[in-house]
This record gives C-alpha cells, structure tokens and sequence, in this order.
C-alpha cells in the first residue's frame, strides 16, 4: 500500500506541477481492451490507477527520457517548472515488480495520461519470503547510475504550513512534526496542541535537521517519505548531530516499517 501511494503520490505531485490550467483527474478502472493486447495480460486480474492532466504534455521523442534517472524534458522546463528526479523512475521500477506497467500517453501543449496498471492481487508477483522494499533496495543498488538512489524520496514539495513558530516562548514544550502531507501534519498540530505542546512543522527532509536544532523540540514526529531527503537519512542526520541527538524520534509511515530497523536508526 505504501508503495503504491508513492506512486500515485508522483504522478499526481507532477500533474498539479506541469498543469497551469485545466484540470487534473484521477480514476481507477480495469483495464480496455487495447490495453489489455497492448500488455498481454488478464484484463479480469488488472486493475489501472490513471491521472489525467492538461498541463503542458511531453514530446513523443522525449516521453521515455523522463523515466532515466535525473533525466529532464527540457532545459527551459525544468528551469520553470523544476524536474522529476527519481520519481519517475523509482515509480516504474515499483510498477514492475509488482508484475505490471506505466503508461504514458501525452501530447506536447495539451496534457499526459499517466497509468499504473498492476495485477489487483500483487501478493502472488513478489517471491515468497520477500518484500518489495527489499527487492527495490536490492535494485537501487545495481542501477547504473553514479548518485546513491534513496528510493524513498517523493519528488514534490508543498507550500510550507502555518504553525506555532512565531509564538514559542522560553520553558514552551516543542513537537516538530515532518510530514509532507500539510492536512495530516495540520492534523497532527491540533491533536499535539490539545495537549500542551507548540508545533513546528516541515514538510520537507531538507529542513527537518534545520528545524530541530533551532527549535530544539521535547519530541519529534518523523514521516519517511519525504521531498529533498528521506526520513531516514534526516534520522541519520539527527543522531549524528549533538545538538539533536538525544531528541526522541517518532517514526510514523504507510510504509511497512520493521521495528528493529527503526530502533536500529535511532526511533522510539
């Protein structure tokens, strides 16, 4: 399930990112019939995630470039708009070891049809004894690609949202919460708020370390997918650091997370 947000988390970060007017729409369906010849599948096995946007489309010469690691459309888009980094690629690579497929179908000036299409019951693709995270570490490590790839990375930032930073006073008790999800994190900051906490939030890994030797929090809630740096290499950052390292970490994720690994990292 963590996975598969992941991947709709990016086809849909990257719509609202290239899409300036129109409209951006998500369905699930099964899958058409030239879908189904295209893929050589059970159509009645399949189930398609689509997002349909009008945003400025991808040229059919440049569509499969966005999904090479650190590749861009366009020089000039990405200086606009920003760029898809690993998502893209870390989205397909997903796709297929649950035994399906991305879909692009776009037209330059008009819109792109994202589609994951994976077999409704993904249980029976991944080997026995196995998980995907594992397989997806063991494939991060054998891409021919220089830069270490963190596959939990999430290609879209939002906007900052508004919190208790501008109101904490000396002897104030501080949560700071690092989630990229600004209705869940705004969530979060009611629940803490009730009982006596100011909040601080980051919807960013790349501000979380940032944030907690500023703000030096009694606690701090740490998602693992994040934009900019993962949960885990921010938890690296924090237990490295003496000014952090004694804040007790929360780790909080869709993702199937094993307990040993996140006590090893340094969670409570």
């Amino acid at each position: 399930q963590g996975r598969l947000e992941q991947v709709l988390k990016n086809f849909i970060s990257n719509s609202f990112k290239f899409t300036e007017k129109g409209s951006v729409n998500i369905s699930i369906r099964l899958p058409t019939e030239k879908e189904i010849n295209d893929l050589k599948i059970d159509g009645s096995d399949f189930i398609v995630f689509e997002v349909i946007d009008t945003g400025i489309g991808i040229a059919k010469d440049k569509q499969a470039l966005i999904f090479e690691a650190f590749n861009q459309a366009e020089g000039s888009i990405q200086r606009k708009y920003g760029g898809t980094g690993l998502g893209l690629s870390i989205s397909r690579e997903i796709a297929q070891l649950l035994g399906g497929e991305i879909v692009l179908e776009s037209k330059l000036g008009k819109g792109s049809t994202f589609k994951l299409i994976i077999p409704q019951d993904c249980s029976k693709v991944i080997p026995k004894g196995s998980n995907l995270d594992e397989l997806l570490d063991a494939s991060a490590k054998t891409t021919k690609i220089n830069t270490p790839v963190d596959i939990n990375l999430v290609a879209y930032t939002p906007d900052e949202v508004e919190d208790d930073r501008l109101t904490i006073r000396e002897n104030d008790k501080v949560i700071l919460i690092v989630d990229d999800d600004p209705i869940f994190a705004m969530s979060l900051m009611k629940y803490m708020r009730l009982r006596g906490y100011k909040v601080v939030i980051a919807v960013s890994g790349g501000t979380a370390c940032k944030y907690a030797i500023e703000y030096q929090p009694t606690g701090i809630l740490l998602d693992i997918m994040l934009p900019a740096k993962s949960g885990w290499t921010v938890m690296d950052e924090l237990k490295k650091n003496k000014k952090t390292k004694n804040i007790p970490v929360h780790v909080m994720s869709s993702l199937k997370i094993k307990e040993k690994t996140a006590r090893e990292s340094g969670a409570i």
